[in-house]
């Protein structure tokens, strides 16, 4: 199959896609953000080993290697691993049908920089209320865990959906793994907007900071969580500031606060583009949040059924799971190669998920449980 990658600026991007008849993927630049916990063990590993952590300069060293070996492992990781996506996923899912046009556009977008434009439309939002809020600060609320609605005091309300082990079976919303309970969050911002209007003597506008609008159903979710919480009684949504919709329209119009419907601004309108804003890392670094022992946690995708988080045809299933247990693998020795390390299970941030359904230790070297060889096999849980 073919596959098409393009780094796009923003301002130009809708004219680009608009050209393309394939399905298009788009990918926020997310190497910093996945590999953070990996690192971060590297780190504290080769700092122990050769005792650079008291000085200042090889740390520094030690720092730019780790990073530069890791982010272009991660870029090679990343390229395969959507090399491999566009000759196995199911584009009639998409419908997509013309086989002439069954080929995958990669567009990857910066995501520092999506993030601040998505605060400065959020901006905007808040100037073009009607009732005007003038010499009233807002508050900038995330829904997206790589969106910070400000970098000195920032708000949110992090949940996803509960999906079953297998993937096979999506519930409903959860708190993400480590934070608090989604009370909690909606709590703490009702707080501080109580004692922003005590101090300004008007409701405190606010936006809703987001990665992407598909549907209206997870937004009014939202929304009437807010109101059982209270946060109508103390501020005004403004409208819903977002990197990318998906939606059409009719399906914007659905957003619905009050009876009224709710302003959306994107930094990319896709509009009736075969389009879907994926995260690749899912497949090893992160993961879909299920239930284990009690608590949530996130499972890699590639230990779940792909077949319905990403469409992948059931007569490909075992093949692509093959392919990317294979690239993951790679991934982890290219790695031991070029820094003199070997990686656990331990140094990935989703450890506790592998080993359950692995039965794998902890310590376990990484590139040995990805393997078939480890005991697993994914068709035992498909």
């Amino acid at each position: 199959m073919k596959l098409v990658v393009s780094f796009n600026e923003i301002s130009d991007t809708k004219q680009l896609l608009s050209k393309t008849e394939g399905l298009t993927f788009v990918i926020r630049s997310d190497a910093d953000y996945a590999t953070a916990y990996l690192k971060n063990n590297i780190k504290e590993y080769l700092s122990k080993k050769f005792n650079q952590a008291a000085n200042v300069s090889l740390a520094e060293n030690l720092d730019y290697k780790i990073k530069k070996t890791v982010h272009e492992a991660y870029r090679h990781w990343g390229r395969s691993v959507l090399d491999l996506v566009s000759g196995h996923i199911d584009y009639n899912q998409y419908g997509i049908t013309n086989t002439d046009h069954q080929y995958l556009n990669v567009n990857l977008y910066d995501a520092a920089q999506l993030s601040r434009q998505v605060r400065e439309n959020a901006g905007l939002l808040v100037q073009n209320m009607p009732e005007g809020k003038a010499g009233v600060p807002a508050l900038y609320i995330s829904l997206d865990e790589m969106i910070k609605g400000s970098e000195e005091d920032p708000r949110e309300i992090a949940f996803s959906r509960l999906f079953s082990i297998k993937g096979d079976q999506a519930f409903g919303y959860v708190a993400r793994p480590g934070k608090k309970t989604i009370e909690e969050q909606i709590q703490n911002i009702l707080e501080s907007m109580m004692a922003m209007k005590a101090q300004y003597k008007t409701k405190i506008p606010f936006v809703l900071l987001e990665d992407n609008v598909r549907q209206a159903r997870m937004l009014n979710w939202v929304i009437e969580r807010l109101e059982k919480g209270g946060i109508f009684d103390y501020g005004d949504l403004a409208g819903i500031s977002t990197c990318f919709c998906c939606a059409d329209d009719a399906e914007k119009a659905l957003i619905m606060c009050k009876g009224k419907e709710v302003p959306v601004v994107a930094v990319i309108d896709f509009d009736s583009m075969k389009v879907d804003v994926v995260t690749p890392r899912d497949l090893l670094f992160d993961g879909f949040v299920v239930e284990i022992g009690g608590r949530t946690t996130r499972l890699p995708g590639v230990f779940m059924e792909t077949e319905k988080v990403f469409k992948i045809p059931a007569s490909r299933v075992l093949r692509f799971h093959e392919e990317v247990r294979n690239i993951n693998t790679e991934f982890c020795e290219s790695l031991e190669t070029e820094l003199n390390v070997s990686l656990s299970l331990s140094w990935f941030k989703v450890a506790d998920a592998i080993s359950f359904v692995t039965g794998q230790k902890p310590e376990s070297a990484m590139k040995n449980v990805l393997k078939p060889k480890s005991g697993f096999s994914t068709a035992s849980l498909l």
